[in-house]
């Protein structure tokens, strides 16, 4: 089975996350004290859209590290127990085929 236990870039995306959560939480603080001009003067709309955004990039760089941690365990497992078929299942946040795939056989079924 060709796979990897690397576990780098699952932590990269970890760390990757962090900051874009802190970048969250200091916008909407900047988008609630908006007119109090503490941090930076900004509308309140371009700092709730600033914060949206972190914090859409960090649900991003985390779905990505769990999928691939999920991904990483999987392939230990095969490497530790030959016999283990690797099952794609729905855990696979960012697996766009098997989602695709998925809809195929739901939409099969229920003709």
């Amino acid at each position: 089975m060709a796979c990897t236990t690397d576990s780098a870039a699952p932590t990269l995306d970890t760390v990757a996350a962090l900051p874009m959560l802190l970048l969250t939480a200091v916008w909407a603080l900047e988008a609630v004290n908006a007119n109090e001009c503490k941090f930076v003067c900004i509308s309140t709309g371009a700092a709730i859209g600033i914060s949206v955004g972190s914090a859409a990039l960090a649900t991003l760089f985390i779905a990505s590290a769990t999928t691939g941690n999920d991904r990483i365990a999987d392939c230990r497992r095969a490497q530790q127990q030959p016999n283990w078929r690797l099952q794609r299942t729905g855990r696979y946040i960012l697996d766009v085929n098997a989602i695709a795939e998925a809809r195929a056989r739901e939409a099969s079924e229920s003709r």
